[in-house]
């Protein structure tokens, strides 16, 4: 049998009485800094971005692919946002096609060894994407085609200047009044909104990801959006 002095054992329960009040101290400490950075958030005053492409509503968007599709949604509703997915070629085409289609085909193998480039469209000249995928269209075409449609732009690429790309190839189709740039690689949309500060935005991955870490212990509302309209993409 072992024995232990009574005033050892007062001693452990004292410690013991220590850790458990320093543990409840800290889990109170940190609950009222929470709540105080949940009463900030709601207390600071919110205004609404005004901008021309929130004007109309009620909003109707789809996602297209092709001028068909899109010609299609428009006749269906003249006021419909077109959203649109754009991929980068090598020789600086920004062109308009579904996600992760680039992807399967090149890991279904079928392209021949000496003219593989790499696991991105922008490895490759717009000339030799339109030959494996023959119905890819620059944007501008949709552009052109819908003047007077809106569109979210959503970049796909985070290749090398594909900021200064994008802004080239859409300044001259009204961007500024018509056109939210989304993309989920963050980098991206900090790049084209510090050349182009009033164009529209949308969110991030990682934006949307840190608004959802916040939202888990209660305090979304201290979360300061650099966005300008949420987009998550289902």
């Amino acid at each position: 049998m072992i024995f232990t002095h009574p005033q050892n054992r007062l001693r452990a329960k004292r410690f013991q009485l220590r850790v458990v009040l320093i543990s409840f101290f800290s889990v109170f400490v940190l609950a009222v800094g929470l709540l105080m950075a949940r009463l900030w958030g709601l207390s600071l005053p919110t205004a609404e971005f005004q901008h021309a492409f929130f004007s109309e509503s009620p909003w109707y968007g789809a996602e297209v692919f092709t001028l068909a599709e899109a010609e299609s949604i428009v006749k269906k509703n003249e006021q419909a946002i077109l959203y649109l997915s754009v991929r980068l070629s090598a020789d600086q085409v920004l062109f308009v096609q579904e996600p992760k289609v680039f992807e399967t085909f090149i890991s279904e193998g079928t392209l021949p060894a000496q003219d593989y480039k790499g696991q991105r469209p922008y490895f490759y000249d717009f000339a030799f994407l339109k030959k494996a995928f023959p119905g890819i269209l620059p944007v501008e075409i949709f552009l052109e085609k819908f003047p007077r449609q809106r569109v979210i732009l959503n970049i796909e690429d985070s290749s090398f200047d594909v900021h200064k790309i994008t802004i080239e190839k859409i300044k001259k189709f009204s961007p500024e009044k018509r056109v939210v740039i989304q993309s989920h690689t963050d980098v991206v949309l900090k790049s084209i909104k510090e050349i182009q500060p009033l164009w529209a935005y949308g969110t991030s991955l990682p934006e949307l990801m840190r608004a959802l870490s916040f939202d888990s212990i209660g305090v979304l509302p201290a979360v300061q959006m650099r966005s300008d309209i949420f987009i998550s993409r289902l």
